[in-house]
């Protein structure tokens, strides 16, 4: 099984121009987590998109219906890398 960590920063955004900012910045500080974690905007975004998409996260094309909604309001990610990552989030969800 994966072990996946999800930024608390991502977790505690409350609108979506934080979540941009939050995936436009990248590995900056705010994002990272104990052991020096840090994340990308693919997995930034990734998070988003699955967490977005919960109820569906297991349709890649719900994820990235999620993934061009976040783009279209100024996020800038890899859309393919960031649709990778989310499905990871759900199988290793769907592995605990």
């Amino acid at each position: 099984m994966e072990n996946i960590t999800i930024s608390r920063a991502l977790q505690d955004a409350h609108t979506v121009e934080r979540v941009v900012e939050l995936i436009n910045a990248g590995t900056c500080e705010g994002v990272d987590v104990p052991g020096g974690h840090e994340f990308t905007p693919e997995m930034l975004a990734g998070q988003y998109a699955y967490f977005a998409a919960e109820e569906h996260a297991g349709d890649r094309d719900n994820i990235i219906g999620q993934l061009e909604f976040i783009a279209s309001v100024g996020a800038n990610f890899d859309e393919n890398s960031a649709a990778d990552y989310a499905m990871r989030l759900y199988k290793a969800s769907n592995e605990q």
